[in-house]
């Protein structure tokens, strides 16, 4: 939080261990940043001069989503990040790297990416099930700059194939997973080309897989997709 003393302020930060947790200080700090900025140039005159502090995602007022891009924009500055995201590829494939490189989380270093990258991308965070072969992936969390795409809540079991194969690896899988897509009124997703990555260990397992609702799915993978679909149904 960022807390009004009678000679400047004071930045308060939860404490955390390990390089994930230095990264999400590091956002956090910037994000507190932001709440300076915002009063150092008067951007709004209905931001008070109060203590400020993160919301969670679902209760962030205005001005707390303004802090959060601008500390996205403090920590991954938008010039350089492009041009490492050019030079490296604009694929999953590099988002360990990018994110030791700008000491940011790997969630937020993959909004950024999908924010920068030169083609339409949706982002969602899953939590792969941890004993039963029967249970489903959970979604823990998804991002599209556009807010058109959206994953399923609840995706039936033989279509989180991508999402547990992922889970099982150190490596980038590719294939295809179902997204939504909110303007086109339909209740059922449609399978779009997809990347999914493992992080984490044990209960703190996640994967992250990125869509691409606007490439085409392969013969092969059309084929498998309708076939995955008639069984769920």
């Amino acid at each position: 939080m960022l807390v009004r003393r009678r000679k400047g302020y004071s930045i308060i930060l939860k404490q955390l261990n390990g390089v994930s947790g230095v990264a999400r200080q590091n956002f956090s700090f910037a994000h507190e940043l932001g709440h300076l900025l915002i009063q150092k140039y008067s951007v709004s005159q209905q931001f008070d001069d109060s203590t400020k502090h993160r919301l969670s995602r679902n209760r962030q007022d205005d001005e707390e989503q303004l802090c959060e891009q601008l500390a996205a924009e403090i920590l991954m500055p938008r010039l350089a990040f492009e041009e490492d995201g050019w030079m490296e590829g604009w694929s999953i494939n590099n988002l360990k790297a990018l994110a030791r490189k700008y000491g940011a989380s790997i969630p937020a270093t993959s909004r950024r990416m999908i924010d920068l990258m030169p083609e339409t991308g949706v982002m969602a965070s899953w939590k792969p099930p941890l004993k039963s072969a029967a249970e489903r992936p959970k979604l823990l969390s998804s991002y599209c700059p556009s807010s058109r795409y959206q994953p399923r809540n609840s995706v039936p079991r033989l279509r989180s194939w991508l999402i547990t194969r992922a889970s099982r690896v150190r490596q980038v899988q590719t294939g295809f997973a179902p997204l939504v897509d909110r303007n086109s009124g339909l209740v059922t997703p449609k399978d779009v080309p997809a990347e999914a990555w493992a992080w984490g260990h044990g209960e703190f397992n996640k994967v992250m897989v990125w869509y691409y609702p606007d490439r085409e799915l392969s013969s092969d993978q059309k084929s498998l997709s309708m076939g995955l679909t008639r069984k769920a149904v």
